[in-house]
C-alpha cells in the first residue's frame, strides 16, 4: 500500500504508475489524480475550440488558426481563398475528403438538383464567404468544342434543352413568330 500525495489515501501499488526515477519505482500520485491534474492543468481554448496551454498561440493540432465559425463543429472550413467548404461525404461532387464548397449547395438546393460539372456559382458582390442565394450567380462554362456551324447549333439546341423548361420554349416559339409575322422565313 502507498499514499497518494494528491488525495491522501492509501492505495494499492497497481493504482500507481511506473516512475523509474522514485526509490520505490513508482509516482508519487496515482493515476486518478494524475488524470485529473491533467485535466485541470492550465488550459485555456485555442481559436478552433481546442485545447491549448495557456502560453501557447494554437493548439499545435491542424487548426492553423481557423475560428470557431470557420471549424462550426468541425463540418465547415475556410479555405486560403476565402471559399468555405461543408462536410458533405455523400455529394457527388465532393472531394476526397468529403468537402463540398457552400456557394455550389446553396445554388443547388435553389435550382432543385445537382450542378454539371461545366456550371460554376459567381459571387455578385465579390465576396467568396457570402454564399447567401441572392448573391450567387449560375455561370456556365460549356462552348462548342468545333467552330462549324453545324457544330454550334448543335450546340446551341442541346444547351437550350438543357436549361429550358417547357413553358420557356412555348414562349421562346411566340416570340419568334410575333417577332416574324409578316416576314417570310426560309429554312
Amino acid at each position: 500500500m502507498k499514499k497518494c500525495c494528491i488525495c491522501k489515501t492509501e492505495k494499492p501499488f497497481n493504482e500507481f504508475s511506473k516512475a523509474t526515477r522514485n526509490k520505490d519505482g513508482l509516482q508519487t500520485a496515482c493515476k486518478k489524480c494524475q488524470t485529473q491534474q491533467r485535466l485541470n492543468y492550465d488550459y485555456n481554448l485555442c481559436e478552433c475550440g481546442n485545447r491549448k496551454k495557456k502560453e501557447s498561440k494554437r493548439c499545435g493540432f491542424d487548426c492553423r488558426g481557423k475560428t470557431k465559425i470557420e471549424t462550426a463543429n468541425g463540418n465547415k472550413k475556410k479555405t486560403k481563398r476565402g471559399y468555405i467548404l461543408v462536410l458533405n461525404h455523400s455529394h457527388p461532387y465532393a472531394t476526397k475528403r468529403g468537402y463540398v464548397p457552400e456557394h455550389r449547395l446553396v445554388m443547388e438546393e435553389i435550382l432543385g438538383r445537382y450542378l454539371f460539372p461545366h456550371e460554376n456559382v459567381h459571387h455578385l458582390n465579390g465576396q467568396k464567404g457570402d454564399n447567401d442565394g441572392t448573391n450567387l450567380e449560375l455561370w456556365s462554362t460549356s462552348q462548342p468544342s468545333g467552330q462549324r456551324v453545324e457544330d454550334k447549333l448543335k450546340w446551341c439546341k442541346e444547351f437550350l434543352e438543357q436549361y429550358q423548361t417547357p413553358q420557356d420554349k412555348i414562349n421562346w416559339a411566340e416570340d419568334i413568330l410575333e417577332k416574324y409575322k409578316y416576314e417570310r422565313i426560309w429554312f
